[in-house]
């Protein structure tokens, strides 16, 4: 039904109430000159775009600033900027010449010592298993079994790598910085640096 129609229908509804609602002696009832049955009985064919006619569509009704547009597009400074800014506090790894934040560890330097954590952490599956160890482990590499003095091998558990010592990788990195029976701090240097 279109707007005319409903119109229609509804006046009708309200002379109706108002005729119930008064007697006919005290209001005289407006004539109308609306369309009758007639045009209730008058059937169009089904078209699609009638049913698309009272939909609105989500579009916009104004135009959007040039700061609104500018602010969605890059944000605003002290909300959220999606501006690049750039790093002033860069440095150049002293070992490898790789560059990484002031504060952080170099990304290459820490890839390289990952992997060789998990190497070493490999080997210590393969030779202990995954039951408990209650003994120290110590890491040996390639021909420095004979460096090693005998009696500090005797408690500890010995694992093996078939590798030489990597350059990076000093011996005192495995030294303990306290021990439990002196209380004297002695400054341990690495050797074999190469």
């Amino acid at each position: 039904m279109n707007y005319v129609g409903r119109f229609y229908f509804s006046l009708e509804k309200i002379i109706s109430d108002i005729l119930k609602k008064f007697s006919q002696d005290i209001f005289s009832v407006p004539a109308l000159n609306v369309l009758g049955n007639e045009y209730r009985t008058q059937r169009k064919e089904f078209d699609i775009k009638e049913l698309f006619d009272g939909f609105l569509n989500a579009v916009p009704t104004k135009r959007v600033s040039i700061y609104r547009r500018r602010s969605i597009k890059m944000g605003a400074e002290n909300w959220h900027w999606k501006m690049y800014k750039p790093k002033y506090n860069l440095v150049t790894c002293r070992t490898c010449g790789h560059h990484h934040e002031a504060d952080c560890l170099c990304g290459n330097c820490y890839e390289k010592i990952k992997a060789e954590t998990e190497a070493i952490q490999k080997a210590m599956v393969e030779e202990l298993g995954l039951k408990p160890v209650e003994r120290e482990v110590v890491v040996v590499y390639e021909n420095e079994k004979e460096r090693v003095a005998a009696e500090e091998l005797q408690s500890k558990i010995i694992v093996e790598m078939k590798k030489p010592r990597p350059q990076w990788f000093s011996r005192n990195l495995l030294q303990r910085s306290h021990g439990a029976g002196s209380d004297v701090t002695i400054p341990v240097k690495p050797t074999d640096l190469g």
